[in-house]
């Protein structure tokens, strides 16, 4: 009888970790279909091109690899509303964290989500003012950190909050 216990207990550890198995390569190896903020502008018909991460400065990185696929917001004009209000320097969301922290977690929001809402960005006719803002996220992104270029990311965190408060009063 205990045999027969710790035998099931071994087929079914078994079968879980092949499971896990097939879903971490099939994670690893399947392609993202969610379409960017560019494809999206090319199914609508215009023939602006909107590049934001180029390829030969970084050529293990697409656009892909900044977009969700899931979020909490329901529409652009709440995300936007969202990242305004937790900007602002007395935000509940500031209070919990230091200034650089909030400031790198809202840098990182805006270069994912942004191409989540590239049907509407296209739609209201905004599609340079988040390139513009999408690309000084990845900047960004890419740059703090470096001590070399604290000054240099200083200057787009304060380029960052005037985008968005540019953006905000379009809603």
């Amino acid at each position: 009888m205990k045999s027969k216990i710790i035998w099931s207990f071994v087929g079914i550890v078994g079968v879980s970790m092949i499971s896990m198995s097939i879903l971490f390569f099939t994670f690893l190896f399947s392609e993202d279909t969610t379409p960017t903020i560019v494809q999206a502008e090319e199914n609508i018909g215009t023939k602006e091109e909107v590049e934001i991460v180029k390829e030969d400065e970084n050529p293990n990185l697409s656009m892909e690899d900044f977009t969700v696929t899931k979020t909490e917001f329901t529409e652009l004009e709440t995300f936007v509303n969202y990242y305004y209000d937790i900007w602002q320097p007395n935000s509940e969301y500031r209070s919990y964290q230091d200034d650089a922290t909030a400031n790198f977690t809202i840098a990182n929001g805006v270069l994912h989500y942004v191409n989540y809402f590239k049907d509407e960005i296209v739609e209201k006719g905004m599609t340079e003012e988040f390139k513009a803002f999408q690309t000084t996220a990845y900047e960004i992104m890419k740059n703090d950190g470096n001590p070399d270029k604290e000054e240099e990311v200083a200057k787009l965190y304060e380029k960052l909050g005037e985008q968005l408060t540019e953006i905000h009063s379009k809603f």
